[in-house]
């Protein structure tokens, strides 16, 4: 089997430290593609509605969003090795707590637990993997091998899901984040401990935990707001409190001297992170959905609808992310968004009342070339256009950016190709998907020309005369 090896990233890490690095970084990602296959046939078990399976796929989520910015700080003051241990645990205890759930009430906290354990687990693997690496290239490479391995995490997921339903229960399915996290977790003993040795400024401090309830209000609001409408009093509680606290976090962080200092590199990265994951979640949750709602397929095969678009990117990720240090942050970008819309385009244009699935092999994978594409120097652009001592803060934020994108994807997209009932029909699957195109397409061309490839986190062309390295030290 083909794919990133371990060994190939910065000999600054121990092979076995940046195997725990890698292995981790995929749990979250293995633990969302599984429930993805697996929600129908848990709604079924425990018999709920369109409301309670939206709590079912978007809980963990809804813990992400919530403690992604605390937990970057923690690991930035705390120690990094020492919080993405702890992540590590909380994910082991979730996932038997959902293997021996007997009400979906324990269920969903199984899945909150998993949540937690995550947002511990994701701005930490990436400082670990910024701040133990160099020069620009070995940290391209490296940010490529950790999209690599998430990509691999996101093919086989689905499909080792689909099977363990297929042949054991829906239960079977939580030893999907429970093996690698235990795996991970040993091997992280090899890690050595990074922290800043400056407590955050007390804004910066503040500004973090404001954004985090806005997350956490804004994140609840699209969940409730999914199958009983923005009209219910929760729901526009919920929007309330997630506007006073935008507002609240951005008049704090306003008022950090950093403030005046920000890269157009942070914030085209950022927003370009938002667009190419929207069109990433939102493919794999439709065509997942899809494949088992209307064309009756089993789990298993409706698993493997979106492989061409993961496999791809596990493979193609390290070698052609690294094409930034010959083409620029920008020419990059360029190429992606352009691939990413056809890519889509194309598989909403296969979709009809008599597909096989095979149908939207192709679109799906030029989509996944586009990924492959822009991961490594997205991440670059997104978590080293910062000093390092914020590096954890800078990953939680780009990461709680992806689990905007996966939660707008999932219920937008949703109740587009449903018309707002738990029915799909091909002409409104069509209509989602061209919503994906559009976003990817246009949003990420508008958003190219911002990157500066000689500005921190951007990546210089081979042969450019430009005089910044494009680092933040």
């Amino acid at each position: 089997m083909g794919g990133p090896s371990p060994s190939a990233a910065d000999r600054s890490l121990s092979v076995r430290g940046l195997a725990a690095i890698l292995i981790a970084a995929a749990v979250p990602t293995v633990d969302a593609t599984a429930i993805v296959v697996a929600v129908p046939t848990m709604a079924r078990a425990f018999d709920v509605g369109w409301l309670q399976q939206q709590w079912l796929l978007n809980a963990s989520t809804l813990a992400l969003a919530t403690l992604l910015l605390p937990a970057g700080m923690l690991g930035d003051r705390l120690g990094r090795r020492r919080v993405l241990r702890v992540g590590l645990g909380l994910v082991l205890a979730g996932a038997l707590l959902g293997s021996l759930s007997t009400s979906l009430m324990t269920l969903v906290a199984a899945r909150v637990t998993i949540g937690v354990g995550g947002a511990c687990l994701l701005p930490a693997t990436i400082a670990l993997v910024r701040s133990g690496t160099g020069a620009t290239e070995s940290r391209t490479h490296g940010f490529g091998q950790l999209a690599g391995w998430v990509g691999f995490g996101s093919a086989l997921a689905p499909l080792l899901a689909g099977v363990l339903i297929d042949t054991a229960s829906w239960r079977a399915i939580f030893v999907l984040p429970a093996a690698p996290a235990a795996m991970a977790l040993l091997l992280s003993a090899a890690l050595p401990e990074q922290r800043s040795e400056t407590a955050p400024p007390r804004l910066l401090a503040m500004g973090a935990l404001a954004g985090a309830v806005a997350l956490a209000a804004i994140t609840y609001a699209a969940i409730d707001a999914a199958a009983l409408g923005f009209s219910t009093t929760r729901t526009g509680a919920a929007i309330g409190l997630a506007v006073i606290a935008a507002g609240s976090a951005a008049t704090a962080l306003r008022r950090l001297p950093e403030a005046s200092n920000i890269s157009r590199n942070w914030l085209a990265g950022n927003a370009e992170t938002f667009a190419l994951y929207f069109g990433l979640i939102g493919l794999t949750y439709l065509l997942t959905t899809y494949a088992q709602a209307m064309a009756g397929w089993s789990a298993t095969r409706a698993a493997t609808v979106a492989m061409p678009t993961t496999l791809a990117m596990w493979l193609l990720s390290p070698s052609l992310g690294a094409l930034a240090h010959r083409f620029g942050t920008r020419g990059v970008m360029f190429t992606a968004a352009v691939l990413g819309a056809l890519g889509l385009a194309a598989t909403a244009l296969a979709v009809d009342e008599t597909w096989s699935g095979w149908e939207v092999a192709p679109g799906a994978a030029i989509f996944g070339l586009a990924l492959a594409f822009a991961a490594a120097p997205l991440t670059q652009a997104a978590v080293t256009s910062v000093s390092s001592p914020r590096a954890g803060l800078a990953s939680a934020v780009n990461h709680a950016v992806v689990r905007a994108a996966g939660l707008a994807a999932t219920i937008g997209l949703g109740a587009v190709a449903t018309g707002g009932t738990s029915e799909f029909s091909p002409p409104r699957l069509r209509a989602a998907l061209f919503i994906t195109a559009a976003v990817v397409g246009l949003g990420g061309l508008g958003l190219a020309g911002l990157f500066k490839d000689h500005e921190a986190g951007g990546v210089p062309a081979a042969g450019d005369d430009g005089s910044s390295s494009g680092v933040a030290r």
